[in-house]
């Protein structure tokens, strides 16, 4: 049983791999990146499933959707070309290679997969958040392998109201799967449907990973406190790795500096990620006595979150194409990432910020970095404005 599941995490990294890795190396400049969103997305998918197995090629497992997700899937089509049901529709039958088992021990397999429910059961159910409790992911451990042990014969992503508001119009998203003996269990994704702001969001992200989706303004977008990234802090290894590939036509430049006798941070990023056109702006502490190529840094704390906007727009030949816009809000990772039908390189994105100081010495060290780390390196301009912000065009 752990074979066939290593077997099929393996076909899947290798599918997604040499699937952006090839459409990346196609684009021009960015230019058209992908014809068709959703038949590009979902042929990862199809890649992974044209593997042979000893028991033939895996089917997809079953999924339907509520009539309330569907409404938001056709407004994701019209915005951005992405067709979700039908990637949806070529998602892998994971417990394929071991239905044999089940068929020779249906009532053990049943068995596992209650005791693996009850035992979720016994922890908090509640996503973690940045410094929580380990109970949360054995709940979400717990209820992934009962799952896996049951066989899931189909599954319903519902649209249940929101009982902590229920007069919001929001929906809370679940996942019912229904297993061979007809019990049907319930699965929280952790993900809240609000189409009257067109969000598909949650306070900790979308299945608490971090980022939310305007579907509206079709973007995504990082959360204030992403607990997953904030526990990974930032290594300049990790733009080593990413930026190299392929799938990644990414600019960056850092602004050091300190406040509150603290060695500071900004990080600042634009371009195309995968499918995607955007970027970033970060805020990190240094977590080591010294500073060297590869030290660690890690974000700012709630307490110290700075008010920044966000705005990202396509140079075209018509004139500027804003992707991405977002109003100021107290922040330590500013992001937005468009999905559409044409990506853009680093080079043909405009990045522009308006950043709210905390206080004086915050200003004067970041103006001083601006000044003496970016002058006549990077085609960045500032500006300080009367009410005391600064403005920053890239």
């Amino acid at each position: 049983m752990f074979l066939s599941f290593l077997k099929i995490l393996v076909s899947m990294v290798v599918a997604f791999f040499t699937t952006f890795t090839n459409f990346g190396s196609d684009a021009e400049d960015g230019n058209a990146m992908f014809e068709d969103m959703g038949a590009i997305t979902a042929s990862i998918t199809q890649t992974f499933l044209k593997q042979t197995w000893m028991y033939g090629e895996i089917p997809p497992l079953p999924i339907t959707f509520a009539p309330e997700l569907e409404a938001a899937f056709d407004d994701i089509e019209a915005a951005s070309g992405l067709r979700l049901e039908d990637i949806a529709s070529t998602i892998p039958d994971f417990m394929h290679a071991n239905r044999w088992l089940y068929n020779l021990w249906p009532g053990l397999f049943d068995g596992l997969r209650e005791d693996f429910f009850a035992a979720a059961d016994s922890y908090d159910s509640k996503m973690p958040t940045f410094g929580g409790t380990e109970d949360s992911v054995k709940f979400v451990a717990y209820r992934i392998l009962g799952t896996f042990l049951g066989m899931v014969e189909e599954v319903y992503v519902g649209c249940d109201y929101e009982w902590e508001n229920p007069g919001s119009g929001k929906y809370s998203l679940n996942l019912y799967c229904t297993f061979p003996d007809g019990t049907v269990k319930m699965f929280p994704t952790y993900t809240e449907l609000d189409p009257v702001n067109k969000l598909i969001a949650d306070g900790c992200g979308i299945g608490s990973i971090g980022f939310n989706y305007n579907y509206g303004e079709n973007y995504a977008y990082t959360v204030d406190d992403p607990w997953i990234m904030r526990h990974l802090g930032y290594n300049k290894i990790y733009d080593d790795l990413l930026l190299k590939s392929t799938m990644l036509n990414v600019d960056t430049v850092r602004l050091k500096f300190d406040w509150k006798g603290v060695p500071r941070m900004m990080q600042i990023w634009k371009g195309r990620y995968f499918c995607t056109s955007g970027g970033e702006i970060g805020l990190y502490n240094l977590t080591s006595p010294t500073e060297d190529l590869y030290s660690w840094y890690y974000s700012v704390g709630q307490d110290e979150l700075v008010p920044m906007s966000f705005k990202v727009s396509a140079l075209t030949p018509l004139g500027d194409r804003v992707l991405v816009d977002r109003p100021a809000q107290p922040h330590w990772w500013m992001t937005g990432f468009s999905i559409a039908e044409t990506s853009y390189t680093a080079p043909r994105l405009k990045l522009e910020s308006t950043i709210t100081p905390p206080d004086a010495e915050f200003l004067t060290n970041l103006q001083a970095a601006f000044d003496e780390q970016i002058a006549n390196r990077v085609k960045i301009s500032y500006t300080l404005n009367p009410d005391g912000t600064l403005s920053f065009v890239w």
